[in-house]
């Protein structure tokens, strides 16, 4: 028997999640809104440019909007999560900032946070009003970023398991998408050769030099977008320099990101 479920929440400003089963986000690597993910169940590993540790039932992870994470499901048919992701307001900007700075996983968070959890999936999978729901989550969200600012310093992981090099390219990249970039220009000025590059970030990454920077440039597109800038526009302030190439890309990935 498939014992699978999702229970979903969605405004213009946060989408909410509690699923079982298969991952529906795979090639998301990049996108637009930070994220709180609570791993409930089954096998799998998270990387991001800080973090590279398989997961334990209760781990909490923290993703700011626009940073590279992944997550590899092992046994999808027992991958059980909750995913709150929001869209940064000017309000909330500075909180936000100051509880993820970096994408972060907790290993024990703290009881009152899981009960944050709790109370939301019970709201969610109940059978109040959709408007209320709505309600509930927002200002569930307040109350979450405030608890995990207050206990901030309880069981962060620093498990810098990605290689220098790698850490190293990401960093150029995430600082240089917007020019012309190649493997080996990336690989000259972080002193490696390209094709030691290429291996140990596709080893690390279980994503190509190319595609991380691709994926990297049409989200920062895709914002611009949001935003109401052009496409032209945004595909030339994003990094690429053809827009019939971009226009391509950006309609096979779109719905990726």
């Amino acid at each position: 028997m498939n014992s699978s479920f999702q229970y979903y929440v969605e405004t213009e400003g946060f989408h909410f999640k509690y699923a079982k089963g298969a991952p529906s986000a795979v090639g998301r690597e990049f996108h637009g809104y930070a994220e709180f993910i609570l791993f409930i169940n089954g096998e799998a590993r998270f990387v991001s440019k800080n973090i590279q540790q398989r997961l334990s039932r209760g781990n909490l992870i923290m993703v700011p909007k626009g940073e590279f994470h992944q997550f590899s499901v092992e046994k999808p048919e027992e991958y059980t999560r909750c995913i709150f992701g929001f869209r940064e307001t000017e309000s909330l900007s500075k909180l936000v900032r100051a509880v993820m700075p970096e994408v972060m996983l907790v290993e024990a968070p703290n009881p009152r946070i899981v009960g944050i959890f709790e109370e939301m999936i019970a709201t969610v999978r109940s059978s109040i009003e959709e408007s209320e729901k709505k309600m509930f989550l927002e200002a569930a969200l307040v109350q979450l970023l405030i608890l995990c600012k207050q206990y901030s310093d309880d069981g962060i992981s620093h498990n810098l398991n990605i290689t220098p090099e790698v850490r190293a390219a990401m960093d150029y990249i995430d600082a240089h998408y917007t020019e012309r970039l190649s493997v080996e220009r990336i690989a000259r000025e972080i002193h490696v050769s390209s094709s030691t590059l290429a291996h140990k970030f596709t080893r690390a990454l279980n994503i190509s030099v190319y595609r991380y920077l691709l994926k990297k440039r049409l989200a920062a597109a895709q914002e611009r977008i949001r935003a109401g800038e052009s496409l032209a526009g945004a595909a030339t302030a994003s990094g690429f320099c053809d827009y019939s190439c971009f226009y391509r890309v950006y309609k096979k990935y779109c719905k990726e990101l």
